[in-house]
């Protein structure tokens, strides 16, 4: 992929509050990983970019395995 296609990529400005639950939240799943805690933060995000239904079902969830 080229830089052109990423900076089309829409980044949100994140509160102090936000980014440090974030950041509580990954250094969390990256002691002790479960799929509740992955489908957490991926909600958590789609919130964050105020995602409807349809586009939740078609993204998906990511499994790691």
């Amino acid at each position: 992929m080229s830089k052109i296609f990423f900076d089309k990529i829409p980044v949100l400005n994140v509160t102090n509050a936000i980014n440090e639950t974030f950041s509580e939240m990954v250094i969390d799943i990256q002691r002790d990983h479960t799929r509740s805690k992955a489908l957490t933060i991926d909600t958590m995000i789609f919130d964050l970019y105020g995602l409807s239904d349809a586009e939740r079902k078609e993204i998906g969830y990511i499994e790691i395995k």
